[in-house]
């Protein structure tokens, strides 16, 4: 005997919340755009890392700054010295560190764009992040 669930019915949201469930909308977009971008880039499928969309994705998977480094050693070779593989917090914040200084030294990188490690590693503006991958290296 097998059963079949409900249709799930999804109200429309109208006014404020509609801008709001279409910023969300294009928040997910962004970030499954981006970490695809990532993956062709790293040879690595993120889903493990990452999780599914809303679920930290793919600031999860960029966290420990690993994948963040292999995309700047793609872009640019040579710009990262080192990448450290074990997940210490001091370890995660280098590699992100890394990046931070990779970034820096780019020609014509404009300055206020450059995230903080605690933007990427607290979470404290991931967006901030999300914009520098998209805008920079799309």
């Amino acid at each position: 005997m097998t059963t079949e669930a409900p249709p799930v019915e999804i109200p429309l949201l109208s006014g404020k919340g509609r801008e709001e469930e279409n910023d969300v909308i294009a928040y997910l977009f962004r970030e499954l755009a981006l970490r695809r971008w990532i993956e062709d880039i790293v040879g690595e499928d993120l889903e493990e890392k990452a999780g599914g969309p809303g679920e930290g994705g793919l600031a999860k998977a960029l966290k420990d700054g690993v994948r963040l480094c292999k995309v700047m050693l793609f872009l640019v070779p040579k710009s990262i010295p080192k990448i450290f593989e074990n997940d210490s917090e001091f370890n995660v914040k280098k590699n992100i560190d890394f990046f931070i200084q990779a970034l820096e030294e780019l020609e014509n990188f404009p300055s206020h764009l450059i995230f903080t490690v605690g933007d990427l590693y607290d979470q404290d503006n991931f967006l901030k992040v999300m914009y520098v991958l998209a805008s920079r290296f799309r």
